[in-house]
């Protein structure tokens, strides 16, 4: 000790330029690792945020293509619909071109439909059609009639016998506006009145597109974007460009959005079906999308890189620094922990975790108070024992195995790593511990310390914990994933169905029998009656995550407030509401609850065949099912319920007799009612014969 106390000051009174070098260059050493690294993992954090915007603006601009592909599929329908109205008819009058028509200007890319006749001579007839204004249906008709292009088009429909595109002009009523309007020309065929069957070319519709109404509801969104399309040819080859959105042209881009741009961003390009051609859709981020689409990451990963490289370089600096400063203090603090000894153990044996140490073969050597007080053993009765007398059966075998393999191996498995296991009282009885092992090394022995705790508590509120946040998180799914489905899967397409019904019925209402609208009346009402389960649907979500707005309630005058405003329909008949004695102030949420009581008497009202219908209403304090709780009731004369039907009665949806009977409904009241009642950790429960009328408690217990 002498020697080494002398060495240690030869150091710290003489130390070498030599060292003070080394510790520098090392210093440095770390500063330049640490910074390639932070660049380094900058550099893969932005690839990264790259090319993770480039899947983004790949998947959206996919998806506004497919759009406008499906947009094309309905236009192509729309005019193969064109050619079999013709064929179907022997001669198209101006009135059912009118009729057959007009839907189509409903579409607002559509400016203009026309129609050229071809004479018995084979000339052409003057072009006659239809806009959304007469005035502008007139100005179309003088354009193409003088239109030398036009006429070539629908020469070309003639010969072809095929849709013929035009090339893109100005729009006809305002020649100052850019190209936007492309014309298509659709030759039709229709019977000869004394003939074969043999189709006879008849002439050609003309169809006028907006160019900026077909695309830019598509392409011009906040996924941003610069968009080309052009009209190609059969072999590929591009005719001219019909459409162009450039976010780009006003944009000030820097030096890192050009080379993110050029360096990792592709473009997207599909070709779409358009007629006898193709429609080719070039897509490329703009600038403010990339802008947009990316992040603070990658510049916070080099910084905090950065920050943590200063941080051990001058952590490392003072670490050298105090390597001399802390020679010096070695033996001192070897003098203190001689010296505090006798304080820690002083405060080993207040701790309230047990402790146990033992020696290479598993003889107990310490065993603190708290041990007494877990295993039931006096330090007396265990000190030089077998700590497996500690342990139940299973575990003494492999804890004698465990330490004869550490010994001879050296590997060491659970030294250093607390886990849970089980121990054994004096009493014989089991319970779960935590052990923590840990080795004290000494020069001529081996020890091993273990700290015990008893998590027989622990172990209960864990298994509580865990059964309570697997219910919270399947409730919560469950209702996130309904609140998905109502919103967007279900409401709109039902939506769509009542309109198309309604646009039906007013549109062709005098094509079709009585029958026809009978049946699409019956479509609006079920549309309508599926429309009304959903909205029961969403509100029976909310209702279970909405915050109830608790507070003393008189349900007294509560209930006899929805008594004096209740309103039924005629066919209800005579009936009688009563309150028994006298409801009782509660703690609840007034509304809520107002509505069970509600939803209670209408049932009484609605499923009851008696001339007069009696409804009563009280509370009782001395009920089996909830004794010396007070129990509220609603009572009636109806036609009560079977007992296989007590608890289904509170299923969504579920009704016990046909769809209109009794007046109808959706078969959510009382569901709702069960969901109000248990968010007040009360119960609801009904009683009846099934015969002569049925009686709902229920309790609150908020």
């Amino acid at each position: 000790m002498a020697e080494t106390r002398s060495n240690t000051d030869n150091i710290s009174e003489h130390p070498s330029k030599r060292n003070v070098c080394k510790d520098y260059v090392r210093v440095c050493f770390i500063l330049f690792l640490g910074t390639v690294f932070s660049i380094a993992v900058f550099w893969m954090v932005l690839k990264q945020n790259i090319m993770s915007s480039q899947e983004a603006f790949a998947h959206e601009k996919a998806l506004e293509i497919l759009s406008l592909h499906h947009k094309i599929e309905t236009m192509e329908q729309f005019w193969s619909d064109i050619q079999s109205f013709y064929k179907s008819s022997e001669q198209v009058e101006w009135d059912e071109f009118v009729t057959f028509m007009s839907p189509a200007l409903k579409h607002r890319e559509i400016s203009f439909v026309g129609w050229s006749p071809i004479l018995i001579s084979g000339e052409r007839r003057a072009l006659f059609g239809l806009s959304r204004s007469e005035e502008r249906a007139e100005v179309y008709r003088t354009y193409f009639d003088e239109n030398a292009s036009m006429q070539a088009l629908m020469k070309d429909a003639y010969l072809s016998g095929s849709i013929a595109i035009s090339g893109v002009f100005a729009n006809v009523e305002d020649s100052d506006r850019a190209l936007n309007n492309i014309a298509l020309a659709i030759p039709t065929f229709q019977k000869q009145a004394l003939g074969d069957g043999v189709l006879k070319q008849s002439g050609a519709v003309l169809i006028v597109l907006d160019l900026d109404l077909l695309f830019m509801p598509i392409f011009q969104r906040e996924a941003g974007g610069n968009v080309f399309i052009s009209l190609e040819d059969r072999a590929g080859k591009m005719r001219y460009p019909v459409f162009a959105y450039n976010e780009d042209t006003n944009f000030l881009s820097g030096f890192f959005d050009r080379f993110r741009k050029k360096t990792y961003f592709s473009l997207v390009h599909r070709t779409l079906n358009f007629g006898p051609q193709f429609l080719g859709v070039t897509a490329s981020p703009s600038f403010a999308s990339l802008r947009q689409g990316s992040d603070n990451i990658p510049w916070s990963v080099l910084l905090l890189g950065l920050v943590l490289t200063a941080f051990l370089a001058f952590w490392f600096y003072q670490q050298l620094s105090r390597h001399l400063s802390v020679q010096i203090l070695v033996e001192e603090k070897t003098n203190a922990l001689a010296s505090s000894e006798k304080h820690i153990r002083a405060i080993l044996d207040n701790m309230i975790e047990g402790i146990i140490t033992i020696d290479r073969h598993g003889i107990i050597l310490t065993y603190n108070p708290a041990c007494e007080g877990i295993f039931g053993y006096l330090a007396d009765e265990i000190i030089g024992r077998n700590v497996s007398i500690l342990m139940p059966s299973g575990y003494r075998e492999r804890h004698d195995t465990y330490i004869e393999n550490y010994l001879k191996t050296g590997q060491a498995k659970i030294i250093g790593v607390g886990r849970e296991m089980e121990g054994q009282r004096k009493d014989g009885s089991v319970f779960p511990m935590e052990l923590s092992i840990g080795e004290i090394v000494g020069e001529h022995d081996l020890r091993f310390v273990g700290i015990v705790r008893d998590i027989t508590e622990r172990r209960e509120f864990q298994r509580r914990l865990s059964d309570f946040m697997e219910q919270l998180q399947r409730s919560n799914q469950e209702l996130d994933d309904f609140v998905y489905i109502v919103s967007h899967d279900l409401k709109e397409p039902l939506r769509g169905i009542y309109s198309y019904s309604h646009f039906l019925q007013e549109d062709y209402a005098n094509k079709l029998d009585d029958d026809a609208n009978s049946k699409l009346e019956t479509m609006k009402k079920l549309a309508a009656r599926m429309e009304a389960l959903i909205d029961r649907l969403l509100y029976f979500s909310r209702l279970g995550r909405s915050d109830l707005a608790f507070r003393k309630t008189d349900l007294q005058k509560e209930v006899q407030d929805i008594i004096d405003v209740l309103v039924l329909p005629d066919e209800a008949g005579k009936f009688t509401v009563k309150i028994k004695g006298k409801l009782p102030t509660v703690v609840c949420d007034y509304a809520r609850v107002g509505e069970v009581f509600h939803n209670l008497i209408i049932n009484a009202i609605k499923y009851n065949d008696r001339v007069h219908k009696k409804v009563e209403i009280g509370c009782v304090l001395d009920h089996a099912a909830a004794p010396g709780k007070p129990v509220f009731y609603v009572s009636d004369n109806g036609i009560g319920i079977p007992d296989k039907h007590k608890e289904l009665v509170f299923k969504m949806f579920k009704r016990l007799h046909a769809r209109d009977a009794y007046g109808g409904g959706t078969g959510s009241g009382l569901t709702i009612v069960k969901k109000i009642i248990d968010r007040h950790h009360g119960k609801i429960w009904v009683e009846s014969d099934g015969k002569r009328g049925s009686v709902f408690y229920f309790t609150l217990e908020a």
